[in-house]
């Protein structure tokens, strides 16, 4: 008996699917960028080089203060101020990062560690401050700032979990759906195994199965 009506066959299904998963990881990546450039222009995002800026804004400052304090510096920088002869004096350093920050104002190096970077100011009063800062985006709420990691890397996890929900969804869904059209043809294939032949003839909504249903039913 041939079958009416348009049949899908499971290379359609699987590339309908294919086409319908690349564009959920296509929109979710699109989403990501839309709530990063909302961020950014609603003021809530502080730039890569906000602390650089800010630094470079109140150098002349630190440079005549009687003594440095953080209140000078931007929110999330360390410092440490050092006698000439690399004496540590006080500052927000500690353990061996006090040996470290000053191995690198000897050696004029100004790459710390991961995304730091040193800025050596040599002050009025003949000391050596150093500060510690990152080239990085941050969230201009400091509970944000506080609790959540750092802006970027925020962004990339989230795509990641969205990335790993759609796929977990996607694959259940197309799988439903081949169960449901393969289910015909199992019922069929048990009847049989049971010597049990008095079954109507049915259909799925594949080609291949189809056939293979109209092989069993002849």
């Amino acid at each position: 008996m041939e079958v009416k009506g348009r049949q899908k066959t499971i290379s359609s299904v699987f590339f309908r699917y294919a086409c319908f998963y690349t564009a959920g990881v296509l929109f979710w990546m699109f989403l990501v960028f839309v709530v990063w450039y909302v961020l950014d222009l609603t003021g809530e995002v502080l730039p890569a080089n906000h602390m650089e800026t800010r630094l470079s804004e109140s150098a002349e400052e630190i440079c005549k203060a009687p003594k440095v304090t953080e209140d000078l510096l931007p929110e999330g920088c360390g410092y440490g101020v050092y006698q000439s002869d690399g004496k540590w004096l006080y500052g927000t350093f500690s353990g061996e990062e006090i040996e470290q920050a000053w191995e690198h104002f000897r050696k004029n190096s100004i790459y710390a560690r991961k995304r730091g970077y040193y800025r050596f100011i040599a002050l009025d009063s003949q000391e050596i401050c150093i500060v510690k800062y990152e080239i990085a985006p941050r969230f201009k709420n400091e509970v944000l700032e506080k609790y959540l990691p750092n802006l970027d890397v925020l962004l990339v996890l989230s795509f990641i979990v969205l990335f790993l929900i759609h796929t977990v969804l996607v694959s259940r869904y197309f799988g439903k759906y081949m169960r449901a059209r393969l289910r015909i043809l199992l019922e069929v294939a048990e009847k049989i195994r049971n010597q049990d032949l008095e079954f109507a003839e049915e259909h799925s909504g594949l080609r291949e199965v189809n056939e293979i249903l109209s092989s069993l039913y002849q």
